[in-house]
């Protein structure tokens, strides 16, 4: 699958919350939502109509496909909440590395720092206190060892991970384990969103 953007709509969210689950016994089994009655009843776009607070007087030939592509729609909503562990309206990205959400730069800066030598609490304490050690020490600046020691970036990296934004395990010592390319990439991509809106506060 190539790179492309989704929008998942309050209308999409309506839609999951209200579907008919049921367990398929077929083969070994699965989760399931009723094809022939999705919302409850079998007249699906009657249903999805009054879901949506629509007037089925309002209902055409048009907004019925409109209706009818919004409830195929809830497949990839689904994939994107079993992805990116997010039931919300927004806009999401699909990339090699899987689904993401755009713009999640800010909900990246609150996200928990563990042990390091910054003292950081968030990681938006960190990158501030990483931009003030640069400030503060001009030229003089080591990008090996901003605080001492080397290997920082990878406390940004390791609270990515705790956090369930990448994917990573840790050896029992709590450090870094197996961290794949694919979620390395991912995690540089979410810290430089971070980055990104550190600077639009407040605007």
């Amino acid at each position: 699958m190539t790179d492309r953007e989704f929008e998942i709509t309050n209308d999409h969210l309506t839609l999951l919350r209200n579907a008919h689950w049921s367990w398929n016994d077929c083969e070994f089994g699965a989760p399931t939502i009723d094809p022939k009655r999705p919302y409850g009843n079998s007249s699906v776009i009657r249903d999805i109509a009054e879901l949506l607070d629509i007037d089925l007087d309002d209902l055409d030939r048009d907004r019925e496909d409109e209706l009818s592509e919004l409830h195929r729609e809830t497949l990839t909503v689904l994939d994107i909440a079993l992805a990116t562990g997010s039931f919300a309206p927004g806009t999401y990205r699909y990339r090699a590395d899987g689904w993401e959400r755009v713009g999640d730069g800010a909900t990246v800066l609150d996200v928990r720092m563990g042990e390091n030598d910054a003292g950081a609490a968030t990681i938006r304490e960190y990158l501030t206190a990483l931009l003030t050690a640069l400030w503060s020490t001009g030229e003089g600046f080591s990008g090996k060892r901003p605080f001492g020691n080397s290997g920082w970036d990878w406390d940004l990296i390791a609270a990515l991970a705790k956090a369930g934004r990448i994917t990573a395990t840790f050896d029992e010592d709590g450090l870094l384990d197996r961290l794949d390319s694919d979620q390395e990439r991912k995690g540089q991509r979410l810290i430089a969103e971070a980055i990104r809106a550190l600077g639009q506060v407040g605007r």
